[in-house]
């Protein structure tokens, strides 16, 4: 190391800021070659100016932050190839040299003063090239347009994916929407974890799903964005115009939304405690098991019209009484009809009605566990 290099080292360590990316976009002779930087600095100033600001001592050009700070949201959506744009980088290092003045002692003049200067101009520039290469991933799937007036023209794959967050986001408010009726003490059968909800500023027992209704109340906002983007183009002629520019804001936005929503909905259905027990008391208001047992009459070779008819039968007995459809006792459900037996308790008993339906497409433990598989595999094939 020559001494220019050791006196670099010191000053950049100590006041600089030091670069060492930048070099892999440069010739091993010049990358290391100082000398060359040093040939084109200003005349030293000797002026003082002992005023310059400490963040001089650390200064990167501006643009340059800003491209590597700024987040590209297209770049997180389809992906991005870095070969190409020209950047900038700039370093500036210190240069110090004596300044003043020296004298003797005397009561009319200045006492041994010395002083330092410090300069700080721009010691090398860095040029490098990044740029981005875009759609190769759409091309592979899709292939090439036929059309070039149709290609520029249009924004369908913008429509299309708005329309699709639309659909999603749908679809989370309607599952946010029982989750804040299944919340409500009028039925209790969901409890929200306190990260998903917050207390309410008067009554300090009540908690409000505040998740599930902003999730819910973000559906607006994406329908407006599909909205926004059919009204931009529903006027438009061929080809391309600048309206279409106007395609980015409402894809973004629709973009973040459903992104930020699938996540906080994910986590919420991870967090929520069910109170079974309070469920399992709900089952026995409404006569749910009525068509159970509509189908076992069936089952004993009674036409289902006439099933159809006893069943009504047995739950206006079951009103009258004030009991559920299971609790009526074995001689009232054979007074309407003989051909019940015993074994008619088993088949309104509500666990086992559930079970039987394992049928395709059935809510039956079984079919909705040969679904989760179904949608498992689809995600795994789909990553």
């Amino acid at each position: 190391m020559n001494e220019f290099q050791r006196h670099y080292a010191a000053a950049s360590g100590k006041y600089g800021i030091v670069l060492p990316g930048a070099k892999d976009y440069l010739k091993p002779e010049f990358a290391e070659n100082f000398a060359l930087a040093m040939d084109a600095q200003p005349q030293m100033v000797t002026a003082n100016n002992a005023g310059i600001p400490a963040y001089f001592t650390n200064y990167v050009d501006p643009e340059l932050i800003r491209v590597l700070v700024t987040p590209m949201k297209a770049a997180e959506i389809i992906g991005e190839v870095k070969k190409g744009d020209w950047t900038t980088l700039t370093s500036q290092f210190p240069i110090v040299e004596s300044t003043g003045e020296t004298s003797a002692y005397g009561d009319f003049n200045n006492n041994g003063m010395t002083s330092a200067n410090v300069n700080w101009v721009p010691r090398q520039s860095f040029h490098y090239q990044t740029h981005t290469r875009w759609g190769e991933r759409e091309l592979d799937m899709y292939g090439t347009f036929d059309n070039s007036m149709d290609a520029v023209s249009d924004r369908d794959f913008v429509i299309e994916a708005l329309f699709c967050a639309s659909t999603a986001m749908m679809h989370l408010s309607r599952c946010c929407e029982e989750i804040i009726l299944w919340s409500n003490p009028a039925f209790g059968f969901v409890k929200l974890p306190d990260a998903y909800a917050t207390g309410s500023s008067i009554m300090p027992q009540k908690k409000n799903p505040d998740v599930a209704e902003i999730m819910r109340g973000k559906v607006g906002r994406v329908y407006g964005d599909l909205t926004a983007m059919l009204t931009i183009l529903k006027g438009l002629p061929l080809t391309y115009n600048r309206d279409l520019q106007e395609d980015k804001e409402p894809f973004l936005d629709a973009d973040h939304t459903l992104s930020t929503s699938l996540e906080l909905m994910a986590g919420m259905m991870k967090a929520l405690r069910f109170d079974e027990v309070r469920m399992a008391r709900a089952l026995t208001a409404g006569f749910l098991n009525a068509t159970e047992l509509a189908d076992y009459l069936v089952t004993k070779g009674i036409p289902f019209r006439e099933a159809h008819h006893i069943t009504g039968s047995a739950v206006a007995l079951a009103e009258g009484k004030n009991l559920s459809l299971e609790a009526l006792p074995l001689d009232a459900l054979q007074g309407l009809c003989d051909r019940i037996g015993p074994d008619v308790f088993d088949v309104l008993e509500y666990r086992a009605a559930v079970a039987r339906r394992n049928a395709p497409g059935g809510t039956g433990p079984l079919s909705v566990a040969r679904q989760l598989e179904k949608m498992k595999a689809w995600l795994h094939e789909t990553k």
